[in-house]
């Protein structure tokens, strides 16, 4: 069938060796479908194959050159006349001749006298059918061409987790040939690794926890060594499971994996400078603040503040320095180290230092509801979480601006923490982006400043089972607003 018939008329072949019975369907088709008759089966096979092959073949049976059954059989032979759809008009009323032309392929079989509505019906019903099937062998290779060609791999699983086909950029990305994919577990050719060189627990794989759980794992970084180039790679797995619309189990399962190797190299590069210049960087910070403190003991008057100054800088490049390096400790980390946390000291400890560290802003702490008596969380990490962003908002706000912290237990009995400036505002393009390693706004080139902030917030708030998420409104300012769920209710004992 040609691929626009959706687009005109539907071209019909109208077959019959009896010129009053091809007017007989002439008239019944003619006001809704464009015609072609002929009344030999030779001549049909012929027009058949023209340019403009027709959507539809009414055939007779019995015809002196050629009768439809050897006319049908060479439609089917043929490669561009054997998806046409034929329907047999004819006055036959045998089972035997009947079952013989759908068994080579007919799709209906009309008996003469042919009533106009049922013939109708039945020209439509085939040519409805034909669209949905063309329409949706067209859908089936375009996916088969993109299956084939696209960069990321992608593997399915069946539900014990044996992979049943993998595409070309899934093989050559982990340097197999399909035989050695074939049938085998997920897990058995390769001993996968976390960021820091430990082992990947069985149990911790992205395909054993989509299929134990049926809900997807997503964007899991995970190393393995690589047959081919014998050198470790580093992919992002996700594991998205199909699950049976009436029991809800997983009954398969696509893995998607992309190649992150030159990321996570250059990352790991960066850390590794880091480390090296923080380690250079901290004796002449140390020896500065010492004797900052030696010069504050002996002088008074107008060299005081300037000292305190002096210190006050001192202790933010320190500071700049712990937060580059945060998130190569949680990878490092990889885990919390969970204990009852105090949160409104914790709050009130966190806007005090960022008053402290400036002169131009008002902090203000504000609590909407009582907090959890009993939050269990990362003390450590949530001070660097709500550090990273009084100190962006403090960055990115002008003199005299005012910024709020404000905390509360929501009806869910998570705790809510949010930050609002009235700074420069985020585009909306960019509201999601900004939490990506590295990633800097256009409006901020010109601030201090390695776009490393929002990254460790998400890490952070996702690593105490929550979230992160920003609202801003350009030149009128930014709201962050963090979501914990608190592992105990409150009232429960501290664990």
């Amino acid at each position: 069938m040609n691929p626009d018939s959706a687009l005109r008329q539907e071209l019909l072949l109208l077959v019959d060796d009896v010129p009053a019975n091809l007017r007989t369907l002439e008239k019944i088709l003619v006001e809704h479908y464009r015609l072609k008759l002929t009344t030999s089966g030779a001549a049909a096979i012929q027009l058949a194959n023209r340019e403009e092959t027709p959507d539809l073949i009414l055939l007779d049976l019995y015809m002196p050159d050629l009768d439809g059954l050897a006319v049908l059989a060479q439609l089917r032979a043929g490669e561009r006349t054997k998806e046409i759809p034929v329907i047999f008009v004819t006055a036959e009323e045998s089972v035997l001749t009947e079952s013989a032309g759908i068994n080579l392929g007919a799709d209906d079989y009309v008996i003469k006298p042919v009533a106009a509505p049922v013939l109708l019906a039945r020209v439509r019903g085939i040519l409805r059918r034909r669209a949905a099937e063309a329409s949706l062998k067209q859908s089936e290779e375009q996916f088969r061409s993109l299956y084939a060609t696209m960069t990321q791999g992608v593997v399915y699983h069946d539900a014990q987790g044996r992979i049943l086909h993998a595409n070309p950029a899934a093989l050559q990305i982990l340097g197999v040939t399909p035989d050695r994919l074939q049938g085998a577990q997920a897990l058995a050719p390769w001993p996968f690794v976390h960021r820091d060189g430990a082992p990947f627990p069985v149990d911790m794989h992205p395909t054993t926890v989509a299929l134990a759980t049926g809900q997807p794992v997503k964007e899991v970084l995970m190393g393995m060594q690589h047959p081919g180039r014998k050198t470790q790679i580093w992919i992002q797995v996700s594991a998205i499971p199909r699950c049976d619309p009436t029991t809800g189990r997983p009954c398969g399962l696509f893995t998607t994996f992309t190649d992150v190797t030159p990321q996570v190299v250059l990352e790991q590069q960066q850390a590794l400078f880091l480390r090296m210049l923080n380690h250079e960087v901290r004796t002449p910070l140390a020896i500065m603040d010492s004797n900052c403190q030696l010069l504050a003991l002996e002088q008074t008057g107008e060299r005081g503040p300037a000292l305190a100054a002096i210190r006050a800088a001192v202790a933010k490049v320190a500071e700049l320095f712990d937060r580059c390096l945060t998130q190569d400790r949680l990878a490092a980390i990889g885990t919390l180290t969970l204990a009852p946390v105090n949160l409104e000291q914790l709050l009130n400890a966190v806007s005090q230092e960022a008053q402290r560290g400036t002169n131009d802003h008002l902090i203000m702490l504000r609590l909407d509801s009582p907090l959890p008596a009993h939050f269990v969380g990362d003390a450590t990490l949530l001070r660097i979480l709500l550090g990273n962003l009084l100190d962006n908002a403090v960055r990115y706000s002008p003199d005299g601006g005012a910024i709020e912290l404000v905390a509360q237990t929501d009806g869910l009995g998570q705790v809510v923490i949010e930050v609002c400036d009235e700074g420069i505002g985020i585009p909306e393009s960019e509201r999601e982006q900004i939490f990506d390693r590295y990633h800097r706004t256009h409006q901020v080139h010109d601030k201090m400043g390695v776009g490393l902030g929002l990254y460790i917030v998400r890490n952070i708030a996702r690593l105490h089972g929550g979230e992160v998420h920003c609202t801003s409104t350009l030149d009128e300012g930014s709201a962050f607003r963090v979501t914990l769920p608190s592992p105990l209710r409150p009232g429960e004992p501290g664990v």
